[in-house]
């Protein structure tokens, strides 16, 4: 694996049930953000591209 594809670790103290929980809404929470950014972005020069050349669904 390539040093840029390496994965972070987080410590969690799985025997708390809170801490536990609080990694899922965490980790769940840049997950999501994560996905959700990069549509934008990506969706926002496409859009203005598709309405620039009037190419929709070509």
């Amino acid at each position: 694996m390539a040093k840029s594809d390496s994965i972070p670790w987080i410590a969690c103290d799985v025997s708390s049930g809170a801490a536990v929980e609080n990694l899922i809404a965490t980790t769940r929470r840049k997950t999501i953000d994560g996905y959700l950014t990069s549509v934008f972005l990506c969706m926002r020069h496409e859009i203005r591209l598709v309405l620039k050349t009037g190419a929709a669904g070509s």
